[in-house]
């Protein structure tokens, strides 16, 4: 995180150390986890596209590889159905709560209004303690954004309880304007987002890795542009 951090929008290259450190740490523990989900994002910041796929495919079960899934399919021409696989992994009926919300700006991409709405009425008939860190965020202004009831500017002029709802925020207009086509737009949003410099927030390090891939002007190839 520190190294992250220091980087700004520069890569960081520490899979070495961080496969490593994956070896030295027990099998299946949450530090392996973390190492490994780390080693996927500075490949992804790299470009190595390929190979944080088979990472992905390697560990269907660990919820934060459908960010990648749908990351790494962003970067191809045909990869907008599997875009969308990965995000119906997340948002699906039978997942965690927590898990939906987290993939529910992901739809706001790849999905129609609709489907986004109907996700935003499920998870606001959801118990409140059913989400992680529930106290953290203003769910009810990020639920207003999903079904379309709430703007931009609405979501924005919201009291802001910290700096996690602050960057989420900008997260979520960041995934909405790319759907929309709209990548100049969108890519002002995740620096806005990038900004708030939360960095124990994963949805800052997808942020952030969404902005050094953005460098390169045909990314994301997927999406089609305004």
């Amino acid at each position: 995180m520190v190294a992250l951090a220091r980087a700004g929008l520069g890569r960081v290259d520490m899979v070495a150390e961080l496969r490593q450190a994956r070896i030295d740490s027990p099998k299946g523990s949450i530090a392996s986890q973390a190492y490994h989900y780390e080693e996927a994002y500075d490949l992804f910041c790299q470009g190595r596209d390929a190979e944080v796929g088979d990472m992905a495919k390697g560990s269907p079960d660990h919820p934060p590889y459908y960010f990648f899934s749908f990351l790494v399919a962003l970067g191809r021409s045909d990869g907008r159905a599997e875009a969308r696989r990965a995000c119906d992994a997340m948002v699906r009926r039978d997942r965690p709560a927590a898990s939906r919300l987290a993939g529910a700006p992901l739809l706001l991409t790849v999905g129609s209004p609709d489907e986004v709405a109907a996700l935003a009425r499920d998870l606001r008939a959801t118990p409140p303690d059913q989400f992680v860190n529930r106290w953290r965020y203003d769910h009810a202004g990020m639920l207003a954004f999903l079904d379309g009831s709430a703007s931009e500017a609405d979501l924005l002029g919201r009291p802001v309880p910290n700096e996690y709802d602050r960057c989420w925020r900008h997260y979520m207009i960041g995934w909405k304007r790319l759907g929309a086509g709209d990548r100049d737009g969108a890519q002002a949003a995740f620096q806005e987002a990038y900004e708030v410099m939360q960095v124990a927030s994963g949805y800052w390090m997808i942020a952030r890795a969404v902005l050094i891939r953005m460098k390169d002007p045909d990314w994301p190839q997927a999406l089609a542009k305004k």
